[in-house]
């Protein structure tokens, strides 16, 4: 995926990027294929994808996995992932949601064993997104995320700096 075709795909669906809404898009194949590579995905695995936007990540996902469940708050971009993809894989359900409001235990009994989650997370909900997952962690076998710097470097802070929350 170059510049001009992701404006094309945002064009003819009428989508135009939300910076409040943290919405950053991955488009390097090399960064995505380097992300894919590190996630491990074997064809029995169920994967939670976090924020698939408009599906890049989620046409590597597809590809070698039992099922992919996408959960995309935004409407538009939910839309635009089966036009990205060229097809609606028997193995991707789209769910239109918030997912902070979710059910999230019932996604997780739909599939068969604990699943693998993945996602590119938006700033400004990274530590309610981990709060939800470590409640839901008996039906979660691994989870990647990528956060911004300052996220991770809150998590990992030592005790007694300013850093220092509830994650660490």
């Amino acid at each position: 995926m170059n510049i001009k075709n992701l404006k094309s795909l945002f064009n003819k669906h009428d989508f135009r990027p939300s910076k409040r809404k943290g919405q950053v898009f991955l488009i390097d194949d090399n960064i995505l294929s380097n992300i894919y590579e590190r996630f491990t995905v074997e064809n029995t695995d169920c994967i939670v994808e976090v924020g698939p936007g408009f599906g890049n990540l989620t046409s590597y996902l597809v590809k070698d996995s039992k099922q992919v469940v996408a959960i995309e708050k935004d409407a538009k971009l939910a839309n635009m992932i089966c036009d990205y993809l060229g097809t609606n894989p028997s193995n991707l359900k789209i769910i239109c949601e918030d997912i902070l409001k979710v059910d999230l235990e019932k996604i997780f009994k739909m599939t068969s064993g604990k699943v693998k989650v993945i996602g590119n997370l938006p700033y400004y909900i990274t530590s309610p997104i981990i709060s939800r997952f470590i409640e839901y962690k008996d039906f979660i076998q691994t989870i990647q995320i990528t956060i911004q710097k300052e996220v991770a470097q809150r998590i990992l802070a030592k005790p007694s700096t300013k850093e220092y929350g509830f994650l660490t």
